[in-house]
C-alpha cells in the first residue's frame, strides 16, 4: 500500500497501515477499501469499516485513531466498533499520539495541531517546522533544520543542535515524557537515530541506521523496531542503544507495528488484511536467536554519522548475564505466601464478625443500662443525671440485669460461633492473614473489627450512637472502643494498641483525626483494610499508584550484570536491623522499576510506584 512519505525526503515512509491499541489488545489493518479492527486476544469479532484510504493509524489512550484521504480522523473503540470522527485537513499528515495527560495526537499536516477527543488545538510555532512531536497537548518537541527545541506556547524551554547532519523526520516522546527518540534522515535515506533527555536535550544515545529503511516505536517501553533489508526486523532497546532481537522472515515486509507498551508486533507482507503476521515480543525474545547478522552501534563522531554501522560480527556475550542469583530480602520483612479464602468464604467469615462485634456493644450496653449510666434525665425526679452520675462513678449496679444476662449469653454464642467458624475454614482469615504480616495481638485484632464494624455494616453506627450517649463526640473514638471491650481488654491496654508507635496506627490501618485529645480523637479504619477484610481486589483503591506486578525473571532482565551481582551481594548480606531502605539511582528507562520490583517479589511483595 501507498503511504505518506517525508515532504523533504521522499523515500522515508512515514504513514502507517498497521496499528495498535496502546496496551496491544486490538490491531487495526488497512486495506484499499477500509479497515479492518480485531481483538488481538480474539474476545471479540473482527469488524471492517469501509472508508477511503487510510493515510495513517497510532494508537491513543483506550482507542484506535486512523487518518483517511477525505480528510478525516475516524475512532474506533477496543471492540472495533466505531466512535466517532473528527474533520482533518490535508492529506500528507501523521499521527503522533500525546506521551502525557489528555489522550490525543499531533496531526502534523501544516498548520499542526494536536487533535483530541474535544477537537484540535493549534500548535503556534514561530518557524515552519520540520517535525513536531508531542510531549502534551501544550508542550512539544519542534525540530527544524539541525535544530531541536522544547517548546510551550510563547515560550521555549530549550534547544540543542542536533550531532550530525540531515533534518528529523519522525519521533517518538519516550517513558511519558522522560526522553524523546528523533528518526533523521539525509539524501533520502534514513541516517541516524538521537534519544534526547527532555530535561535539558542532552544527548543519550546516538544510533546510526545504515541500511535501515522503516522505524516505529514502542514508546512506554522505550523500544524500537528497524526494518533492516527487505525481510529482517531488528528490536532495538533504546534505553541502552542495543539490539536486543533480529526477527528474519521469508516474505518482504511492505510494513511493521508495534503497541505502545511493546508487547506484541505485527507484520505486512500484501495489500489484504490476511496478509500480516501477529507475533509477541516476549515470546519472540524467549527463542533462541540465530548467530548475528547485524548490530547497530553508537555512532563514534559526526564524521562517520553516515558511514554504515551494520558490519559482520561475532555474538557478542550478554551484558546482562550475572553470576549471582537474587536471595531472600529479609530487610524487607519477607512475606510468607498464603493460601487466599474466596471471597464468599470470606464474606461468611465476616458475618459471624458482625454478630460478635454487635454482641459486644449490646453487652456494652446493657452494662450502661445496669450501672445507669444510659438512663433518662426526668426519671430521677429533681436531682437530674443522678443515675448516670452514679454509674458513672461507679456506685450503681443491678438497674437491668435480664438485660445483662441477656446480653452475656447472646455473646457467649458470638465469641463461639466466631471461633467455630474460624476453625471450619480452609485457610487463614484475612483478619488473620493481615494479623499475622503486621504483628496485631489479640487485643489489636479486636479494636480493628470494632473500628472498622459501621464501614462494613452501616446499622452498627446507631447502636455505637446510643452507648456514646453524646452528639458531640465522633462516631468512634477511642473511649467507644475501651466501652465496646470491657471487660475483654482494659482501657489502657486498648490505649496502647492505639499508640502512634503500635501497629495499627504505624502502618496506617487505622487513622486517627481531629482537633481533641485522646481518648476523644476519631479513629477510621483505612478502605484498603476494608477490602482486604471482604477478600476484595485492593489495586482498585490504590489511587495514583502503579501496581507493578509483571515480572522479568531477575536473570533476564536488560541490566548490566555488575549492578545485579552487587545488589545480590548486598541482600545476601545480614540486614543491621529488622527494617530496611533501598536507595536506587539512575536515569530514566535504566531499569529502575524492573530492579526494584524483582527486589520486592524477594521479600514475597509487589513494587508500588507513586509517580511525583
Amino acid at each position: 500500500m501507498a503511504s505518506v512519505t517525508s515532504r523533504y525526503y521522499r523515500y522515508v515512509q512515514l504513514g502507517r497501515s498497521l496499528g495498535f491499541k496502546a496496551d496491544g489488545s486490538s490491531a487495526a489493518i488497512a486495506t484499499a477499501d477500509g479497515i479492518h479492527v480485531a481483538d488481538v486476544e480474539g474476545k471479540h469479532p473482527p469488524q471492517f469499516h469501509a472508508c477511503e484510504k487510510v493515510v495513517d493509524i497510532v494508537g491513543v489512550g483506550a482507542e484506535i485513531w486512523a487518518a483517511t484521504e477525505r480528510p478525516r480522523l475516524l475512532r474506533f473503540r477496543g471492540d472495533g466498533s466505531l466512535h466517532g470522527e473528527l474533520p482533518l485537513w490535508g492529506t500528507h499528515g501523521v499521527l503522533r499520539p500525546t506521551a502525557v495527560g489528555a489522550a490525543g495526537a499531533l496531526w502534523s499536516e501544516s498548520p499542526p495541531a494536536v487533535v483530541t477527543a474535544a477537537g484540535p488545538t493549534q500548535v503556534t510555532l514561530p518557524m515552519e517546522p520540520d517535525c513536531v512531536v508531542p510531549v502534551t497537548s501544550t508542550r512539544w518537541v519542534v525540530c527544524r533544520r539541525d535544530r531541536v527545541h522544547l517548546r510551550d506556547p510563547g515560550t521555549e524551554r530549550w534547544q540543542v543542535a542536533l550531532p550530525g547532519p540531515g533534518r528529523v523526520v519522525d519521533g517518538a516522546v519516550l517513558f511519558e515524557g522522560r526522553t524523546v527518540a528523533l528518526a533523521i534522515a539525509t539524501g533520502d535515506a534514513l541516517a541516524q537515530l538521537v534519544v534526547l533527555g527532555l530535561h535539558d536535550g542532552a544527548l543519550q544515545h546516538r544510533i546510526g541506521l545504515s541500511g535501515i529503511d522503516l522505524v516505529r516505536f514502542a514508546p512506554a517501553r522505550g523500544f524500537a523496531l528497524f526494518r533492516s533489508g527487505p525481510n529482517q526486523v531488528v528490536f532495538v532497546d533504546l534505553r541502552f542503544g542495543r539490539v536486543i532481537k533480529e526477527h528474519r522472515v521469508a516474505r518482504p515486509i511492505l510494513d511493521l507495528a508495534v503497541d505502545s507498551g511493546g508487547q506484541a508486533f505485527m507484520l505486512r507482507f500484501g495489500d489484504q488484511h490476511d496478509h500480516v503476521e501477529i507475533g509477541s515480543i516476549r515470546a519472540l525474545l524467549a527463542e533462541p536467536s540465530p548467530p548475528v547478522l547485524a548490530v547497530v552501534r553508537d555512532v563514534a563522531d559526526e564524521s562517520d554519522a553516515a558511514t554504515d554501522t551494520l558490519a559482520e560480527v561475532p555474538p557478542a556475550r550478554d551484558f546482562h548475564r550475572g553470576e549471582r542469583a537474587l536471595g531472600v530480602a529479609r530487610f524487607l520483612s519477607p512475606r510468607v505466601e498464603q493460601a487466599a479464602l474466596a471471597p464468599h468464604e470470606a464474606i461468611a467469615m465476616l458475618e459471624r464478625y458482625r454478630d460478635l462485634v454487635g454482641a459486644l456493644a449490646g453487652h456494652a450496653i446493657a452494662r450502661a443500662w445496669d450501672v445507669g449510666r444510659l438512663s433518662l434525665p426526668e426519671a430521677e425526679g429533681s436531682l437530674p443525671f443522678k443515675a448516670e452520675v452514679a454509674g458513672l462513678l461507679g456506685r450503681a449496679i443491678g438497674r437491668a440485669p435480664k438485660d445483662l444476662a441477656d446480653a452475656e449469653a447472646h455473646l457467649a454464642e458470638a465469641l463461639r460461633g466466631a471461633a467455630e467458624k474460624e476453625k471450619a475454614l480452609p485457610g487463614p482469615s484475612p483478619l488473620a492473614r493481615f494479623a499475622a504480616e503486621f504483628g496485631l495481638s489479640p487485643v489489636a485484632q479486636l479494636v480493628l473489627l470494632v473500628i472498622a464494624a459501621p464501614a462494613l455494616w452501616g446499622e452498627l453506627a446507631r447502636l455505637y450512637g446510643i452507648l456514646s450517649n453524646d452528639e458531640g463526640r465522633p462516631l468512634i473514638d477511642e473511649l467507644l472502643v475501651s466501652q465496646v471491650l470491657a471487660p475483654h481488654a482494659n482501657a489502657f491496654d486498648i490505649a496502647a494498641e492505639l499508640d502512634r508507635d503500635a501497629p495499627l496506627l504505624r502502618h496506617g490501618i487505622i487513622h486517627a483525626g481531629g482537633a481533641r485529645q485522646r481518648p476523644f480523637l476519631s479513629l477510621a479504619c483505612d478502605s484498603i483494610v476494608l477490602r482486604i477484610l471482604r477478600a476484595a481486589d485492593t489495586e482498585a483503591d490504590l489511587e495514583h499508584i502503579h501496581v507493578i506486578s509483571q515480572l522479568r525473571a531477575y536473570p533476564e532482565l536488560l541490566v548490566p550484570a555488575a549492578v545485579k551481582d552487587d545488589l545480590a551481594a548486598r541482600v545476601a548480606d545480614a540486614p543491621p536491623s529488622d527494617r530496611g531502605r533501598v536507595v536506587v539511582r539512575g536515569r530514566s528507562g535504566s531499569g529502575r522499576h524492573a530492579m526494584l520490583a524483582c527486589l520486592a517479589q524477594a521479600a514475597g511483595r509487589w513494587l508500588g510506584v507513586i509517580d511525583a
